[in-house]
């Protein structure tokens, strides 16, 4: 299997997953009426406030909520490790380099490509960038948020090594879908936002949650205030 096809199963496994698993669900116990509702309500994929209304439909009860605010920036850096892991630079060693500046403490070897590029890398700016085109201020918040995820994916590869990587990655990704998707079947009743409607879950999970939190601790009333316009 090649390098692409590597990232794009280790990318869309988890989604995959999770969709199989709530169309079994459907099947053997449908979700009561709002569910319904969500399947089948249009997403404008050019709209934040139509984005926000979607994802946080299906994430209304407060545990299912609190499960999710908790769940997805985990999972959103265990998928950029193991992006990470398919397709950075190789080169740990172990062992240390200098630093350019002599008055700086030598460095381990594996952390001099911690900011080599990667396919978790370009994700993330081609989030970045859609957001800004959404709202330029959400844009801001995401470039910080992708950008820290990214950040810390790395420097758990750095710290950690290939291996071990691959192993911490998956776990994350099981763990917090398997909490996931409990948090909708025992609290919320809906399916997850990736069965409802999946170019607008795709377009809208990578952020929503986290922006949903934000505008809670009231970090972002601009981007509160866009949202309760509708635009």
């Amino acid at each position: 299997m090649n390098t692409t096809a590597n990232v794009t199963a280790l990318y869309a496994a988890p989604c995959i997953t999770t969709a199989v698993v709530d169309a079994a669900s459907l099947l053997v116990a449908p979700f009561p009426s709002p569910s319904a509702l969500l399947l089948t309500a249009p997403v404008a994929l050019d709209n934040l406030a139509s984005l926000h209304s979607f994802y946080i439909h299906s994430h209304s009860v407060p545990v299912n909520w609190a499960i999710h605010a908790a769940a997805v920036p985990i999972l959103k850096v265990s998928i950029l490790l193991l992006l990470a892991v398919a397709t950075a630079a190789r080169g740990a060693t172990g062992k240390t380099i200098k630093t350019a500046a002599t008055s700086l403490p030598s460095l381990p070897s594996q952390y001099a490509h911690l900011f080599s590029t990667d396919a978790g890398l370009a994700i993330a700016a081609a989030y970045v960038a859609y957001y800004t085109t959404l709202s330029p201020s959400v844009g801001t918040f995401a470039m910080a948020v992708f950008g820290a995820e990214w950040l810390t994916a790395r420097l758990v590869l750095a710290a950690v090594g290939r291996r071990r990587a691959i192993m911490v990655g998956a776990v994350g990704v099981v763990a917090t879908e398997a909490a996931m998707i409990v948090g909708h079947h025992a609290w919320e009743g809906t399916p997850q936002a990736i069965v409802a409607g999946p170019a607008a879950a795709i377009a809208a999970a990578p952020l929503c949650m986290q922006l949903d939190v934000a505008i809670w601790a009231g970090w972002l009333p601009r981007v509160a205030a866009l949202l309760a316009a509708g635009t």
